[in-house]
């Protein structure tokens, strides 16, 4: 439970962060459009080293919040890190609300499916729906059309 709470609150935290602040707005601008956000006087190359670096910082809480449930191994984020791809994939790139809502989906799903299946199956079955979601719908479930 603790888990499951910590990931709301830095949810939260990532989307107050990109909506709320300075920070966040320059983050955003340099995402849509890196040359005007250098005509601007936007120092594109610092906004890219705070997102790497706030990056790592999220991957650094994740492996904190994940080692009291499994052990840690050097193999151990290649399941995260498809299931991450598929979740933004389907979700639509720069869509938190569609991150959220494909993180439900495909995690529920998974874990459904590993129980009474197979981890293998549930890895099948969310690679197809990627590729589903690509054919019909190539901007993700919440993206938007590019113009």
């Amino acid at each position: 439970l603790f888990v499951i709470a910590a990931a709301i609150a830095v949810l939260v935290g990532v989307w107050a962060l990109m909506s709320r602040t300075r920070i966040g707005l320059l983050m955003r601008a340099t995402q849509l459009d890196r040359d005007m956000a250098t005509a601007f006087g936007i120092p594109v190359e610092r906004v890219y080293a705070i997102v790497f670096g706030l990056g790592a910082a999220l991957a650094a809480l994740a492996a904190v919040l994940i080692v009291p449930i499994s052990q840690a191994h050097y193999l151990m984020g290649g399941d995260p890190l498809l299931l991450s791809f598929i979740v933004v994939i389907i979700g639509g790139l720069g869509s938190l609300p569609g991150a959220v809502v494909a993180a439900l989906l495909i995690g529920m799903s998974d874990g459904i499916i590993s129980v009474f299946f197979s981890p293998t199956l549930a890895k099948i079955l969310a690679t197809v729906l990627v590729a589903l979601v690509l054919v019909f719908r190539p901007q993700g479930l919440f993206g938007t059309k590019a113009h």
